[in-house]
């Protein structure tokens, strides 16, 4: 099987873990995917969900602490400050949930 059967998008993000954390795994694992391979993204997410993957707790990471833990993904030091941006957006406007349109996530 290829990468992508175990480490693409879809198959990264926990359903057990209710829908709101499932939508914002996913949003997640599409944010690292780019300029990284699906490899990298899979150890990546797989790490990440070890330590609490959900918007609160990517929220009271420290900058610092989260780029060490997707330092492997390319442009991880921006990635960084795009996944710390989103989780204070996704905290102030939509109580910590991703938008229900795709008009309100541009």
């Amino acid at each position: 099987s290829a990468p992508v059967d175990t480490d693409g998008g879809h198959a990264l993000p926990q359903r057990d873990r209710g829908e709101r954390v499932y939508r914002f795994q996913v949003l997640v694992a599409l944010m690292l995917s780019s300029q990284t391979k699906d490899a990298v993204v899979g150890t990546t997410m797989r790490s990440l969900q070890e330590y609490g993957l959900d918007v609160e707790t990517i929220h009271g990471t420290s900058a610092e602490d989260l780029n060490a833990l997707i330092n492997k993904v390319g442009f991880h030091n921006n990635k960084t400050k795009y996944l710390k941006q989103t989780c204070d957006i996704l905290l102030a406007k939509y109580n910590g949930d991703i938008p229900p349109t795709a008009a309100e996530m541009m």
